[in-house]
């Protein structure tokens, strides 16, 4: 499931926040196979994997201990804007604990959970006491105990990203797959008047094609001769991607995106709302927002709270058909 955006929203590093800087993104969690875990989920601790993948260190931590410190991982607020710090809060805590209920048991195979790194959930154990907002974000995850996103009484695949750029995507666009009907695009001017994110990124064809052919999906061969998006998804993504070279395959934007990120970092391709265009022997990408743009946009979120909607209405816009609620099995 990863960065500072409007009201200093951060989503890689937190820390202290300032107002207005231009973030790096980061992917977020994307959608992955239904648990196969049949323990009760509320009430138990989860095997959180500490610090990097493979890091070999798992620790029991009890759920709502968990939520706390993930909330304050993936999103902060700026001192300036205190009172809509209560209700983001409060809706980061809903989504990251539909996630973790949702997911749990993710990485059986491996021994534990949920990893504490953007493929899940970032977790930093006690990250919350370093928070100028400590009081509140533990508040806000006691006032919603409990409270989950649901489909037809399930936990829903609560994704989430930085800035959609005006829309939202279906995830069936962005991750040939994972078609939830909560998982489809929305207008999103929120994002927009809370902050617009533009960034521009120029590579050199040839180090493009190094990242991209250390990636199953994305080799190119021994040449890289350009980009070209032949489709858009309806929230102007790329969502189909030649890629000239010696192969020419069609990717995903996502797929692209994700094996250049490996390479070059978070803050080349920011998302796949892109333009590109050939440069002589590079390629410029100009585009808008950050992450994958599946789910809630964090920028509109607080974009939307700004303008005095609700937690719970916030997240059911965000993920058309579900509904904020109570697990009532497992």
């Amino acid at each position: 499931m990863r960065w500072l955006l409007t009201t200093a929203l951060l989503l890689t590093l937190a820390g202290c926040a300032t107002r207005r800087p231009v973030p790096p993104p980061r992917p977020g969690p994307a959608p992955s196979a239904p648990s196969t875990s049949s323990r009760p989920v509320t009430g138990q601790a989860l095997r959180i994997e500490i610090g990097a993948r493979g890091s070999g260190r798992v620790q029991a931590v009890p759920l709502e201990e968990y939520v706390r410190d993930v909330v304050v991982s993936e999103i902060s607020v700026g001192a300036g804007d205190a009172a809509l710090a209560p209700a983001v809060y409060e809706a980061q805590a809903i989504v990251a604990r539909t996630y973790a209920i949702g997911r749990r048991g993710r990485h059986d195979a491996d021994g534990f959970d949920l990893c504490s790194t953007t493929h899940c959930q970032v977790y930093r154990p006690q990250q919350w006491r370093q928070s100028r907002w400590a009081a509140i974000v533990d508040a806000a995850v006691r006032r919603s105990r409990g409270l989950i996103l649901l489909w037809q009484g399930r936990p829903i695949e609560a994704v989430f990203h930085a800035h959609c750029g005006g829309h939202t995507s279906d995830a069936v666009d962005v991750w040939r797959g994972g078609n939830a009907p909560y998982l489809r695009g929305i207008p999103d001017p929120f994002c927009v008047r809370e902050r617009p994110v533009r960034w521009s990124w120029r590579t050199a064809l040839a180090d493009l094609q190094v990242a991209l052919n250390l990636r199953p999906h994305t080799v190119v061969g021994e040449r890289l001769d350009g980009v070209q998006v032949v489709r858009r998804d309806a929230g102007g993504r790329a969502a189909d991607v030649l890629l000239s070279g010696v192969r020419a395959p069609i990717v995903s934007g996502e797929d692209m995106r994700l094996a250049v990120l490996a390479r070059y970092g978070a803050s080349s391709l920011q998302s796949t709302r892109f333009d590109v265009r050939r440069d002589r022997d590079a390629v410029v990408f100009d585009g808008t927002g950050a992450g994958h743009g599946v789910g809630l946009c964090q920028t509109g979120l607080i974009g939307r709270i700004r303008a005095r909607q609700g937690p719970v209405a916030v997240l059911e816009a965000y993920y058309p058909g579900a509904r904020v609620g109570r697990l009532t099995s497992s």
